[in-house]
């Protein structure tokens, strides 16, 4: 008996018709009888069975959408990556490669620098499996410097306040006094030079108003900068951070739509407060327990951690700007 993988249309409906001359007291029963006969395409003479599941996909996508939606539909997101960014994971290797020794044939294995990765924390199994590791770098050419250069930095900023990044963050729900639970919202700033958090408050809402002071929080303690990245956000679009902009004169500019790679040094700082810092605290009472335990990791460990990734010599030229304004 011959079975291929894909049967035609007309085979199908065949499939469906049995469905209402089958026995069985229930649609499932008249399924499942379905399921145990075999079916041959008389062009091809090849043979199919179905399972019960298949076919009671294809009722369920006719009976809704009539029979175009026959066909097997291909991934929206095929052939993109979903939750490790390329430009993430050539900064993760750009970073995790010089602790690493080459091998007798004077390259780095892709298992020992898999490995690396997990064990560093930079990634998850669960975020980046080892066939899909194997795959972006191979599709990326990841362990090429000169190809991963771009990918490695949206923006290659020389200096400290060139450019800010910002975004938003969904955070830990708080309890309230009345027994109901409150989400919280991260809002963020990044220097994209320095990686340096200018600042980043928890709210109850994400909203243009809370979007605004966390803004002027930021220029408080960090002075003024040349440009801002924001996303497309409706809080990021705002009059309001517009005019601001436009007083300060400030360069605002916004990420592609659906691009997340294009923020990419924000979007590597949120997976490393979530895996760092809020796996290490269940439950908050209160906003202010969360933004004081928030402030203190960032400015007493994440802002004081080396990444090897950056020009220091270039950062202490402008090293006056990272201080909180005098």
């Amino acid at each position: 008996m011959t079975f291929i993988k894909k049967p035609p249309l007309e085979l199908r409906l065949r499939v469906l018709s049995a469905i209402d001359y089958a026995p069985g007291n229930s649609i499932r029963a008249r399924i499942q009888s379905v399921a145990d006969r075999t079916f041959t395409d008389e062009q091809t003479n090849c043979h199919y069975q179905f399972t019960w599941r298949t076919i009671s996909t294809w009722l369920y996508r006719f009976k809704k959408h009539g029979i175009t939606t026959l066909d097997n539909k291909t991934r929206s997101d095929k052939n993109s990556y979903r939750k490790v960014q390329v430009n993430e994971l050539a900064e993760a290797i750009n970073e995790i490669i010089p602790t690493l020794s080459k091998n007798k044939v004077g390259i780095i294995p892709k298992m020992s620098l898999y490995r690396q990765l997990m064990h560093n924390n930079y990634f998850k199994r669960s975020q980046l499996s080892q066939t899909s590791f194997y795959r972006m770098v191979r599709e990326n050419d990841l362990l090429n410097f000169e190809a991963t250069k771009k990918l490695r930095q949206s923006f290659c900023m020389q200096f400290a306040n060139e450019l800010w990044q910002a975004d938003t963050m969904y955070g830990p729900s708080i309890k309230q006094a009345d027994g109901s639970w409150k989400k919280t919202f991260l809002i963020a700033f990044i220097d994209d030079a320095s990686r340096v958090i200018t600042h980043g408050e928890f709210f109850y809402n994400d909203n243009t108003e809370n979007m605004v002071d966390a803004f002027r929080t930021a220029l408080f303690k960090r002075g003024k900068p040349d440009r801002l990245y924001f996303d497309n956000g409706s809080n990021y679009k705002s009059k309001e951070i517009l005019q601001a902009c436009i007083r300060l004169d400030i360069l605002l500019s916004h990420a592609p739509i659906r691009d997340g790679a294009a923020k990419g040094k924000i979007e590597r700082f949120f997976r490393g407060f979530r895996d760092r810092f809020l796996v290490q605290h269940l439950e908050f009472k209160s906003l202010e327990e969360l933004n004081d335990k928030t402030h203190d990791w960032i400015e007493n460990e994440y802002n004081h951690q080396k990444h090897s990734s950056i020009h220091w010599f270039l950062l202490l030229q402008n090293q006056n700007t990272l201080h909180p304004c005098k």
